[in-house]
C-alpha cells in the first residue's frame, strides 16, 4: 500500500515504519463464464442492477465504473493515512482502500483493474512521491491481488454468494483475503527492494506488515460492503425491526464504554471486549449476517480509533502491541459471524432440499398415476369384453387411449431420465460452434406444416453468422423445440411465434416469445418447477410440465442461463444466453 512508501524512502532509518489493508456477499450455481471458458470475464457476484447498467452503455459504464473505483480508493487512501498519522502509526495498520479493491474485482472482475491501479498510483505517487516505477510497481500489484482473487473465488465458489456454505467462505478467506494480501505484500516488498534498496532482514517484516494491514482491512470492511451492494435489504416487521435497532445501540454503547476514556475506564478488564460475540452472534441468526456484519463495522471503526488513541482495555493491560490484541479480537468476532452465517445457510438449504424432495415425489407419483390408471382401466373393460365380443369399436377406441396414456408414460420417464442425468453432470457436451439463427430456423422446420399449430406463423429475426455460440448442438435443439412446443401451446389461433438471435458481450443469445395470454409473477416461478404446468391459450393444460426445467438445466450446464419475461396479456418471451464461439465479435 502507499502508506508503505515511507519506508522505502526512510530504508536506512527508523524500518518500523510500513503500510496498509481490504473484503465481500446469498445463492445460485458455479461461476457459468469460466466453465464456458471467459474466466478472465469472471464476476461471481455481480448483482442484477449492475447488469442493467452495463446493458444501458458498456463503454461509458466502464470508463464511469472505473472513474468511481478510482476516486473511492484515493478517498479511503487519504482518510486512513491522515487518521492514523496523527497518532503516529505510518504505515496505517488497517488498510481500508483494500476492502474497496476487493468489492469492486468482485463486481466488475477484470474491468474494474484500471480504476483500482489509477487510485493506487495516485495515493502512491501524488501523495508521497515515490519513484515512478515504484509507485508503478506497488500499484500493478495493488490491482492484480483483488482480480485475482476474485477470479479464484469464482474458480471455486459454487455459489454467488461466498457467505453461504463453508466452503465458499474458505473460498473468500483463502483466495480474498489471503492470496490477495500475499500478492499486494509481496509486489510492494518487491518494489522496496529495486527501487530503494530495502534492507534483506528488512523484507520478511515488511511483507509481514504488508500483509497483515491488506488482510485485516478486506476481513474487516469488504464483506458488509458486498453485502449491502449485492442484496439491498427488504422492509421488515417493525417488532424485528426496533428489536435489531435496540441490539445494535446497546452493542455501540457497549463499544463505546470499553474503548474510550472515562471514568468508567477503572472496571474495564481486558476480557470485556470478548463479550460482543454475543450481540454479533444474535444478530446473525436473528436477522441476517448483513445486518451483524453492518454493526461489526461500526465497532471495527469504534475500537481501532479508541486504541490508537490510547484508550480501551488493550491499553490499560499495558501489552506491548495492544493493535495486535485489538486485531485478535476482531479477527475472532468476523470469523465467529462468517461461520454461523454459512452454517446456517447450509443447513437451510439442507432442509429446503428435503421439502423439496418429498414435493417431486408427490407430484412424480400423481403424474406416474394418471397415464397408469388410464392403461389399467381400458385394459380392464377389453379384457372383460365390457362391450361384448372383440371387434366392437369402443375396443379399438379404448386401445388407442392405452397407446396415448403409454406414449405420454414413455415421455414423462425419458423427461425425468434427461433432467436427471443433466442435474449429475452425466451428459457430456460436444462443445462446437453453433449457429443460432440456425439453429432456430431448422427448429421452426419441425413445426411448421400441418398439424399441431393452430395456423401460428413463424417469424425468425436477426441474421446468419450473427450469433455463433459454443454449444453442443443437440442440446441447443432440445431448448428450441422445449421453448417452440411451449409457444405454441400459448399462442392463440392465428398468432405467431417469434425467434430473435442477438450478440452480446461474451455471450450470445436466442429469444422466443409469443403473443399469448402471458403469465403473472406468481406463474413464472411455477413454470420453471418441475411439473409445473400453466393453462395454455387453449385451457389445456398438456404436457408434462418439464420441458423448462429441462431447458434451463442443459443451458446452465453449458455455461449459459434461460430467463423468461412475460406479463398478462402482453405475452411470453424466453431468452437463452450461451457463451460466445472462441474469437466471435459481438454483432
Amino acid at each position: 500500500m502507499f502508506l508503505a512508501l515511507r519506508l522505502g524512502r526512510d530504508a536506512g532509518d527508523d524500518m518500523g515504519e510500513r503500510r496498509a489493508g481490504r473484503e465481500m456477499i446469498e445463492e445460485e450455481t458455479a461461476n457459468s463464464e469460466i466453465a464456458a471458458g471467459s474466466w478472465w470475464r469472471a464476476r461471481p457476484m455481480r448483482p442484477q442492477w449492475f447488469d442493467r447498467l452495463v446493458a444501458r452503455g458498456p463503454a461509458m459504464t466502464w470508463f464511469a465504473t472505473n472513474l468511481v473505483v478510482a476516486a473511492l480508493y484515493v478517498a479511503c487512501g487519504l482518510a486512513v493515512a491522515r487518521f492514523f498519522s496523527a497518532y503516529g502509526l505510518f504505515p496505517a495498520p488497517i488498510w481500508l482502500p483494500a476492502s474497496i479493491a476487493l468489492g469492486a474485482a468482485m463486481l466488475g472482475g477484470v474491468r474494474v483493474a484500471p480504476g483500482i491501479f489509477i487510485g493506487s498510483f495516485i495515493d502512491n505517487y501524488v501523495l508521497f512521491d515515490p519513484p515512478l516505477h515504484m509507485a508503478a510497481m506497488i500499484s500493478f500489484g495493488n490491482a492484480a491481488g483483488p482480480v485475482a482473487g476474485a477470479l479464484l473465488i469464482a474458480c471455486f465458489a459454487r455459489a454467488r454468494d461466498p457467505f453461504g456454505s463453508l466452503r465458499d467462505l474458505l473460498a473468500f478467506l483463502g483466495f480474498g483475503v489471503a492470496t490477495h494480501a500475499a500478492i499486494t505484500a509481496t509486489t510492494g516488498t518487491l518494489a522496496l527492494r529495486l527501487a530503494v534498496g530495502l534492507p534483506l532482514d528488512q523484507i520478511g517484516p515488511t511483507w509481514s506488515l504488508w500483509w497483515v494491514s491488506d488482510a485485516g482491512g478486506t476481513l474487516y470492511f469488504a464483506p458488509a460492503l458486498l453485502l449491502w451492494l449485492m442484496n439491498m435489504p427488504r422492509a421488515g416487521h417493525r417488532g424485528e425491526m426496533t428489536e435489531g435497532v435496540v441490539v445494535s445501540l446497546l452493542t455501540l454503547f457497549a463499544t463505546l464504554t470499553v474503548f474510550t476514556d472515562g471514568p468508567w475506564q477503572h472496571f474495564v478488564r481486558m476480557e470485556m471486549p470478548f463479550i460482543l460475540t454475543l450481540p454479533l452472534a444474535w444478530l446473525t441468526l436473528r436477522f441476517s449476517l448483513r445486518s451483524a456484519y453492518t454493526l461489526f463495522t461500526a465497532v471495527v471503526m469504534i475500537a481501532t480509533a479508541g486504541t490508537v488513541a490510547g484508550g480501551g482495555p488493550f491499553n490499560m493491560a499495558h501489552l506491548e502491541r495492544p493493535l495486535t490484541a485489538l486485531g485478535v479480537l476482531l479477527v475472532l468476532l468476523s470469523s465467529n459471524m462468517l461461520l454461523i452465517a454459512a452454517l446456517l445457510s447450509e443447513q437451510r438449504r439442507a432442509i429446503q432440499a428435503s421439502r423439496a424432495k418429498s414435493s417431486f415425489l408427490a407430484r412424480m407419483s400423481h403424474e406416474l398415476r394418471t397415464p397408469l390408471n388410464a392403461i389399467l382401466g381400458f385394459s380392464e373393460a377389453i379384457g372383460s369384453a365390457l362391450h361384448g365380443p372383440p371387434g366392437h369399436p369402443k375396443y379399438t377406441e379404448y386401445a388407442g387411449h392405452i397407446q396415448d396414456s403409454g406414449r405420454h408414460l414413455l415421455s414423462l420417464i425419458n423427461d425425468l431420465l434427461d433432467l436427471a442425468r443433466i442435474e449429475a453432470g452425466r451428459v457430456d457436451f460436444a462443445l462446437t460452434e453453433v449457429d443460432l439463427h440456425q439453429a432456430g430456423e431448422e427448429a421452426i422446420g419441425t413445426f411448421e406444416g400441418p398439424g399441431g399449430t393452430a395456423g401460428v406463423t413463424f417469424l425468425v429475426e436477426g441474421r446468419p453468422g450473427g450469433a455463433i455460440a459454443r454449444a453442443d448442438v443437440r442440446a441447443v435443439r432440445q431448448i428450441l423445440l422445449n421453448l417452440l412446443s411451449n409457444a405454441v401451446k400459448f399462442s392463440p389461433p392465428g398468432g405467431r411465434v417469434t425467434v430473435a438471435t442477438a450478440g452480446g458481450d461474451g455471450s450470445v443469445a436466442i429469444t422466443v416469445s409469443d403473443e399469448g395470454a402471458g403469465m403473472a409473477e406468481e406463474e413464472l416461478a411455477t413454470a420453471l418447477e418441475l411439473f409445473g404446468r400453466i393453462k395454455g391459450e387453449r385451457g389445456d393444460e398438456d404436457g408434462t410440465g418439464l420441458g423448462l426445467p429441462i431447458a434451463k438445466a442443459l443451458a446452465e450446464a453449458q455455461g449459459g442461463a434461460l430467463a423468461i419475461a412475460s406479463r398478462k396479456g402482453r405475452g411470453t418471451a424466453v431468452t437463452v444466453t450461451l457463451p460466445v464461439a472462441k474469437g466471435e465479435r459481438r454483432a
